[in-house]
């Protein structure tokens, strides 16, 4: 955090420093006495039980006594940190070809101390709690997994039916016996499974741990329930240690509790004035179905949400018994026309109803039925709801409650037909302005994230983007890119970005722009011809939107397209500069690498035998096998034709070679055909002390040891020597 570069004649000093918390010492970048600065800082920002050990340590001639003999100085101490105190540590050295200075660093180390006193806490408590539990348990078996001999250890006498000696031969087998007549007969056929020796010991290998629940017939006859538990200690891969706890009476507390329990959250995910489930029960199932999407199960289901129109008024004019009957008339009603569906009341005039299942695909026609209805009542002045639907969309939906915020969404907007003119123009620009604020919240954060141009985070945008999408009610949004005008006008592009709801709709928006390398990229709208169109203002938005993606995208692609013709050749082969690059950013980690060049021997009588175009399959595939096995340890590029040249890690090299030697490279899948290459190579040992200056360095040498291979005529593979 804070260095100090100081000259032992003058006292004069240089502070470097990571963070201005250092500040407090009371010095600055340059000063002219350190050891009398210092020592005004340690009485001031020192822990006090810590001052005079460090103004000791830091008195000048004392501390240069002690490197003299030592060559180093550690300390540890207590420093004033705003309010509070915290561990640093300091290292004072004297530099072997610097005599005339002293070098002092500053570390913050506090977290590590606490860290450190937190495990011997931990330590002590665990012991406490070992020792408590060892106490709970009435039998506990030490098991050889090699030999299955046993040892015994009992804490009561409960358990001498079972008929099991403190020592025993073979613990499976004598459990197996005593199964058939200790365990309770429902349990039986679990436990023969369970205590089966490879069975158990694969569970335990597997988990780490193995616990089953039984029921054991012990004292009078009457079935108990206890807890096997079952762990191999980390010491001894030899033996697991088995432990059997009786838990009979804290169990059938636990199903007393459980029986009480469901009957009690039974009765509350009711709601009592109208039989239906509430918003609790809702809450339950909706836990279920978020759990199916956290999992990515293909599920399909619509929630509409309902609002009676006009309770408050009954409620106010003609009282709450009234409101009442109101509230029971309309659930009746929604149950009736949603036969089949799950319908619950959510809030007091509010009601939920969840379309899935085998009612999933009769949705429209229930919604048509119920629209009739509530045209019906309206005209006869009898109870209706404002409602909205939505179906759930697994592009969009990360949960249930996304799916049910457009039907509320939406069931608002249809209740804005039962308001005031006045009333309802207010509504409808209070909306609007929410709509602007979310639409520039979520522009504001694309914006944010497309100018991170080194870390592109695609997955975030193309989030983004579907938010903006489904916000603007669009049906599907479409981003394809094209290399060139030829791949535009054949439709061969590369679809970037795509929401899609499956839902038909017309394009209303198309767009397209080109960089200076030919680039295209186009994007195109659609809306579904049931949903309401665009405003203006909408139609602008989207078209910012696009507007800005496409700018980004065929920037991106511009800087892909300089990357590709400067480092790939045109069979898209990485090439030499690619390797120079590597070797640029790796230059310092060259000691533990090789390198090698190699040439696929008579690779022509592929391409007679098989043709031009499976020859390049051949030679493509022959390519990413070899760069799969190197890795991130090294790099792999094409110098021309059959020749190829690449840097591994010095323990790769046989592998490498032994590829090199035989590969067997697949050509066609289907009817797994392949084809053998074996290759002439060059290899170079990069050496461990001494640096390299150049990849022409390494290349100079690669070829040397390559020209002798391929000329020699008897070594396929040779390694450079100095010699």
């Amino acid at each position: 955090e804070v260095i100090y570069y100081i000259d032992i004649d003058t006292n004069n000093y240089t502070q470097y420093k990571a963070s201005d918390i250092y500040a407090q010492l009371g010095t600055s970048k340059t000063g002219e006495d350190f050891f009398n600065d210092i020592a005004g800082g340690i009485k001031n920002f020192i822990h006090k039980d810590d001052v005079e050990r460090a103004l000791t340590i830091l008195e000048k001639n004392h501390l240069l006594s002690i490197l003299a003999k030592e060559g180093t100085l550690t300390f540890t101490g207590r420093m004033l940190y705003g309010e509070e105190y915290k561990y640093v540590s300091m290292l004072v050295v004297r530099p072997k070809n610097d005599e005339n200075h002293l070098v002092i660093g500053l570390t913050n180390i506090d977290a590590q101390i606490k860290r450190e006193e937190a495990i011997k806490e931990e330590s002590l408590i665990f012991d406490e709690v070992a020792i408590a539990i060892a106490e709970q348990y009435e039998v506990i078996y030490q098991v050889n997994t090699k030999t299955n001999a046993y040892m015994e250890y009992r804490s009561s006498e409960r358990y001498s039916r079972l008929k099991i000696d403190t020592k025993g031969r073979d613990f499976f087998e004598e459990t197996q016996k005593n199964l058939r007549t200790q365990i309770f007969a429902d349990d039986y056929p679990m436990m023969a499974v369970a205590m089966q020796k490879d069975f158990f010991l694969e569970t335990l290998n597997q988990t780490g741990k193995f616990i089953i629940n039984y029921r054991l017939l012990l004292d009078d006859g009457r079935p108990q329930y206890v807890t096997l538990f079952a762990v191999r200690p980390k010491e001894d891969n030899d033996h697991i240690v088995i432990a059997v706890a009786n838990i009979d009476a804290t169990r059938r507390r636990e199903l007393q509790f459980e029986d009480a329990l469901d009957g009690a959250l039974d009765m509350g995910n009711y709601d009592t004035l109208t039989g239906l489930k509430n918003r609790r029960g809702f809450a339950q199932k909706e836990m279920v179905m978020d759990d199916a999407i956290a999992k990515k199960e293909k599920i399909s289901f619509s929630i509409l949400v309902a609002d009676i129109n006009g309770l408050k008024i009954v409620n106010d004019t003609e009282g709450k018994e009234a409101g009442d009957a109101l509230v029971q008339r309309v659930s009746r009603i929604l149950s009736e026309s949603f036969k089949g569906c799950k319908v619950y009341r959510t809030g007091g005039d509010k009601f939920l109803v969840l379309i899935e299942g085998d009612t999933y695909s009769r949705r429209e026609e229930m919604i048509r039925f119920f629209d009739e209805l509530q045209e019906s009542n309206r005209e006869k002045n009898l109870p209706t709801v404002a409602y909205g639907v939505s179906d759930y969309n697994s592009l969009i939906d990360h949960m249930v409650q996304d799916v049910y915020e457009r039907a509320d969404n939406a069931m608002k907007h249809n209740k804005l037909i039962y308001y005031d003119g006045e009333e309802r123009d207010t509504i409808l620009r209070l909306k609007e302005y929410e709509n602007d604020a979310r639409f520039y919240t979520l522009f504001e954060q694309l914006i944010d994230t497309m100018s991170h141009v080194e870390r592109p985070d695609i997955p975030r945008i193309e989030k983004l983007l579907i938010e903006i999408s489904a916000m603007h009610r669009l049906s599907m949004a479409i981003t394809r890119v094209y290399k060139s005008a030829l791949e535009e006008q054949h439709n061969i592009g590369e679809t970037l970005c795509c929401y899609d709801t499956g839902i038909e709709g017309e394009e209303i928006i198309s767009l397209r722009t080109e960089n200076k390398v030919g680039t295209i990229a186009t994007m195109k709208a659609y809306i579904s011809p049931n949903e309401k169109p665009l405003s203006d203002r909408e139609k602008e938005r989207v078209t910012l939107v696009m507007r800005s993606t496409l700018n980004y995208i065929v920037r991106n692609r511009l800087r892909d397209r300089v990357e590709e013709l400067t480092y790939y050749d045109a069979d898209g082969f990485k090439n030499l500069r690619y390797i120079q690059r590597y070797f640029a950013q790796n230059k310092e980690y060259m000691f533990d690498k090789a390198a090698f060049r190699y040439n696929l021997k008579h690779f022509s009588l592929v391409n007679n035998e098989l043709g031009k175009k499976v020859g390049d399959t051949v030679m493509l595939r022959h390519f990413q096998d070899l760069e799969n096995l190197i890795g991130d340890k090294g790099s792999l590029c094409r110098l021309g034709g059959d020749n190829f040249a690449g840097i591994c890690g010095k323990s790769q090299i046989s592998a490498v070679l032994a590829y090199l030697t035989e590969a067997k490279v697949e050509y066609d899948a289907q009817s797994e055909k392949r084809v053998s290459l074996s290759s002439t190579v060059g290899v170079y040992r990069l050496p461990y002390d001494g640096e390299v200056e150049s990849i022409g360095d390494i290349m100079e040498k690669v070829n040397i040891a390559y020209h002798d291979a391929k000329t020699g005529g008897k070594d396929s593979i040779v390694f450079y020597t100095q010699d």
